[in-house]
């Protein structure tokens, strides 16, 4: 979680807030919305059709679905695939 912000902590509200849409569930705010897109969009490099994508996913759809939400953690984390620790996130919670 760290990695998408850039920095040494996380808001609560952002961490549970994000894996709860991420994952289907609960509701993403406006302040929310633009704090998690403005962190992870801060060094200029988003794919469009994956901004478009997750934009629509957690705002309009209510619900994500999976081959956007592995492609989300992948472009998050810079990597071809789900660090283990992403693995074990679901209901807003880690569950390692």
């Amino acid at each position: 979680m760290d990695n998408i912000m850039g920095e040494g902590e996380l808001k609560h509200i952002l961490t549970t807030g994000m894996m709860d849409n991420i994952m289907g569930e609960g509701e993403i705010n406006h302040l929310l919305a633009s704090d998690m897109m403005g962190n992870i969009m801060d060094e200029g490099e988003m794919k469009h059709l994956f901004t478009i994508g997750m934009l629509d996913n957690i705002m309009v759809e209510g619900e994500m679905k999976h081959h956007l939400t592995i492609g989300m953690l992948d472009n998050i984390m810079g990597e071809g695939k789900m660090k283990p620790l992403f693995d074990n996130w679901y209901d807003g919670q880690y569950h390692g």
